[in-house]
């Protein structure tokens, strides 16, 4: 049997932050893997990223509420191994079959001078692996729980979660427990990357509040540059089109940034 490389290509986005370009063939695998299992199992709806909507959906919901809290969970992809790949396949496929999809799936690194296994970032079937180990640990049974909590309201976005409530006990205590189930399921939360409970919280460039959520200046600076340095029509649309999609208000100072720069 010829011997096909699962990837071709890596890049660092951040420290030991890599996305894998998968070869050919593994691409093609793993889209048979996303086929097979969308066909046994559903991702729950709140995880965001899994169903229409994405990051502005996992966001705007929680305006309705007063106080929020964000958790990012640290190497999340690099957290799940070949072994919990299987685990949570199985009863799906069977072990046999649970096993070579892992193994089309999973990669070998070395990490601090020790071989170890990892979900790569950039695999086609990747997010909906990393998604179902996510909901078959203790950490998804506890999402899954406080989101049917009234009051409380929970998004998952890949690796970001959002807890939001009127009250800030409320998220107080369903933070408490969600960070107790991640440490029982082996995902690490990174805890410089979390916020809240707060009145204000900042997730994905945008800054969520009570009836608010804005693009962070920091962010929206970045689109004025854009908008106003692009020759393309069709780049400023999209660039409108997205910010409109968060803030009306802010869509509209983009669009009266040509008329004040003197452009027709």
């Amino acid at each position: 049997m010829a011997f096909h490389p699962l990837w071709i290509h890596k890049f660092e986005t951040a420290p030991d932050k890599w996305v894998f370009v998968p070869s050919d063939e593994a691409r093609k695998t793993g889209s048979k893997i996303l086929e097979r299992l969308a066909g046994r199992w559903t991702p729950p709806t709140i995880y965001c990223h899994m169903h229409p909507g994405g990051h502005v959906k996992a966001s705007a919901q929680h305006t309705k509420h007063d106080f929020f809290a964000c958790l990012d969970l640290k190497g999340f992809f690099n957290s799940i191994n070949r072994s919990r790949v299987t685990r949570v396949l199985k009863p799906f496929f069977g072990y046999s079959d649970a096993r070579e999809m892992a193994k089309d799936s999973v990669l070998t690194i070395f990490r601090n001078g020790a071989k170890t296994s990892i979900l790569p970032f950039g695999f086609v079937q990747s997010p909906m692996l990393a998604s179902l180990c996510l909901d078959k640990s203790a950490l998804g049974s506890a999402l899954l729980y406080h989101s049917r909590i009234e009051g409380l309201t929970i998004s998952v976005y890949v690796d970001d979660i959002i807890v939001s409530s009127p009250t800030e006990n409320l998220v107080l205590d369903a933070v408490s427990r969600i960070r107790a189930a991640s440490e029982r399921s082996g995902f690490a939360i990174h805890e410089e990357k979390s916020q809240g409970p707060a009145a204000i919280v900042q997730a994905f460039n945008l800054e969520i509040s009570n009836s608010s959520l804005r693009v962070t200046a920091k962010r929206m600076e970045q689109f004025r540059t854009d908008y106003l340095s692009s020759a393309s029509d069709a780049v400023r649309r999209g660039i409108e089109s997205y910010v409109r999609s968060i803030n009306e208000d802010q869509a509209g100072e983009l669009a009266n940034l040509l008329a004040s720069d003197g452009n027709p």
